[in-house]
Order: C-alpha cells, then structure tokens, then sequence
C-alpha cells in the first residue's frame, strides 16, 4: 500500500537539501543537487532495485517483472530546480516512482514486466540555458559539440562540469537508451490552475509545450522607442513618406513625415 506518511517524510527531507536561498535551489551538478541525487538513490536501492547510471550521470533503477523479455515500463522525473523553486516540481514524479516499486515489494506482487525507474539528470534549463539534458543524453540527442558549446555563467563548459563529477563526457553517445518501452509514465505536479480550477484532483496530459530557444541578432540604431516615429525623415531622405493612419469614419488618412 502507497504510505502517505513515508511520502511525506521524504519530500520534508528533500526540503532541506538546497543551497541557501529561497525556495529550492539544486541546480543541475552543484553539490546540492549532487547531495539530493545521493538521497534519491538511496531510496531507490531500499526499494530493491538495482541501479546503473549512464555517462551522463542519469539514474536508472531496474526492477525484475516475471517475464524480463517483455518491454519495460519506465517511469521516473528529475531532482534539480530552478532558482528559487518548489519542492514538489520533478521531486513529485521520482519519489511517486520509487513508492510504487517500493509498495509493490511490501505486498509481494512481482509486475508481469520489468520496470525502470529513471532519474534525469539537468532537466531545468537554468545553469546551462538548455533543457531536459538528461533526456537528450538517453534519447541520443546530446553530441560532443554541445557538451563543449554549453556553458555556465562562470564559463564552465558542460563538458568540464561532467568530469568535474566524475562522469564520462568522452563517450556520451554510450548514455544512449536503447532498449524497447512499453510506456513512459512521468507523474508531475500541474504548473498552472485549471485542476484547482475545475475541483479536479488529477489529469491526463495529451500534449505539452516543446519550448524553442533561437538566437536573434538585429541591426539598428539605439533610439528612444516612446517619441522616435517608426518612419521618421532620418530613415528616408530621398523622398517625403507618408504614413498611413486611422480615422474615427473608417477611411484612411495620412500624414507627410
């Protein structure tokens, strides 16, 4: 049976492994989110799984299902944050995990195919300006070029911070999942209000947002943007120019700049 209680325990114990701050602040391969990485991996193995981790320091926690031939079930989340964030934001869906697999030992049940347990690692976008790093490590996604493109604030690149821990940024492509899924089950808290809204205790996700970062490079003049007209003399010296504007009867009129 699922404990509340253990649950509750756990996520008070996870509320305290942060750097200082407000809020949570584990970010991605600090030594807070190292020490909350250490934590959940200890519940994993008292869980009674069996633990690997990729070359890219994701946690993979199997557990043994009666027919190991058949696809696995994977579910899991991640431990790091944001700055300054919540306690239940990816720490809800690893710790959900762990208590299932944990539960199901407690009543002797055997699933009928094996499971995974997973733990991303650097899913917030924060320290590096990319997101869901781990996942793109697992998924094949992540090359050598973006481990030495990315980098922290302090000009750390995600190579150097991968070595720093101890894990093995040279062959990344290793980290590559390949084995076939029956599912992927991830259980989040809702960063919104249309549950609370609704009185609706849980919901099913049919799509999500695929966040795009692009590099905009403009050329122009600094200008102020309240009293500079966009189409001022300065732009157009050759000829007068004549901009369009509304009238009150719905015909155009204009004004010569």
């Amino acid at each position: 049976m699922i404990s509340k209680q253990r649950l509750q325990q756990q996520l008070a114990a996870l509320n305290e492994i942060t750097a200082p701050g407000r809020g949570i602040n584990r970010l991605a391969f600090t030594d807070a989110d190292w020490r909350g990485c250490s934590y959940l991996m200890g519940l994993m193995r008292e869980a009674g799984m069996e633990l690997r981790e990729d070359a890219f320091g994701n946690v993979i926690g199997h557990v043994q299902g009666a027919d190991e031939s058949l696809p696995a079930v994977m579910f899991g989340s991640h431990g790091d944050s944001v700055p300054e964030g919540g306690n239940f934001d990816g720490i809800v869906g690893i710790l959900a995990a762990i208590e299932t697999v944990r539960s199901m030992r407690e009543d002797g049940f055997t699933p009928k195919r094996p499971i995974e347990v997973v733990l991303f690692l650097c899913e917030e976008s924060s320290r590096f300006s990319a997101a869901t790093l781990g996942r793109r490590a697992m998924r094949g996604e992540l090359s050598q070029e973006d481990l030495v493109r990315l980098h922290n604030k302090e000009g750390h690149t995600l190579y150097e911070v991968l070595k720093g821990r101890g894990l093995d940024p040279d062959h990344i492509e290793s980290a590559r999942y390949t084995k076939p899924l029956r599912a992927f089950l991830e259980f989040h808290i809702e960063q919104g209000k249309v549950l609370e809204h609704e009185g609706l205790p849980i919901g099913l996700v049919t799509g999500i947002a695929a966040p795009t970062r692009e590099m905009l490079q403009a050329a122009g003049r600094f200008l102020c943007s309240s009293a500079t007209i966009f189409c001022s003399r300065w732009r157009r010296k050759s000829l007068p120019y004549c901009m369009p504007m509304p009238s009150n009867s719905g015909t155009s009129s204009s004004v010569a700049v």
